[in-house]
């Protein structure tokens, strides 16, 4: 959790050299982490797709679990934590899209948890991401990077329209239980 998108590109730079250096994609101490710092820090998504369908081609059982694994559940989280973090992060209090997946590889996800008590919702299709859906669940501030860059975010409401934001990142003021949708403007 040191590092994240927002680090300085200089950080970022040997947190990549170290991921490459160290090739700890089949190790059975430090998997449940590694896919998942991988892309917390923008490693190249193809890569860590690529690693992981290995890894599980390799060791998976059909059931999930990792064959020799002396370590239990937490090799249950390999997957999921690396596909929330490649999906959605929220990592250093900023909503982030599809922050480390390949653009041109259709996605989606649905009520995914982000930290500040919001489900997240979206889609990236074509390249475009659509469908952003937020339920604040404690009405809180959310701040989200841009899913448009360069163009402005339409606010809906509880359906209905409510405001509109520039910029690479603003904040949502939330109230509880609020549904927000967020459209390209």
């Amino acid at each position: 959790g040191g590092l994240g998108l927002d680090s300085p590109p200089e950080l970022l730079h040997i947190a990549h050299s170290q991921i490459r250096v160290l090739n700890r994609w089949v190790d059975f101490n430090g998997m449940n982490s590694f896919y998942a710092a991988a892309a917390r820090v923008g490693y190249d998504p193809a890569i860590i797709l690529r690693e992981m369908r290995a890894m599980l081609d390799k060791l998976a059982l059909p059931n999930g679990m990792i064959r020799g694994n002396p370590h239990g559940m937490e090799h249950q989280s390999i997957v999921p934590n690396a596909l929330q973090e490649m999906l959605m992060q929220s990592h250093e209090g900023v909503l982030r899209l599809f922050p480390c997946w390949p653009r041109g590889l259709d996605a989606r996800f649905g009520t995914l948890r982000a930290r500040g008590a919001v489900l997240v919702s979206a889609e990236l299709k074509g390249g475009t991401v659509r469908g952003v859906r937020i339920l604040s669940e404690r009405g809180r501030d959310c701040t989200v990077a841009n899913p448009w860059p360069g163009k402005a975010v339409r606010v809906l409401r509880n359906a209905q329209p409510a405001e509109t934001f520039s910029g690479e990142r603003f904040t949502l003021r939330t109230a509880q239980g609020e549904a927000i949708e967020l459209n390209p403007r």
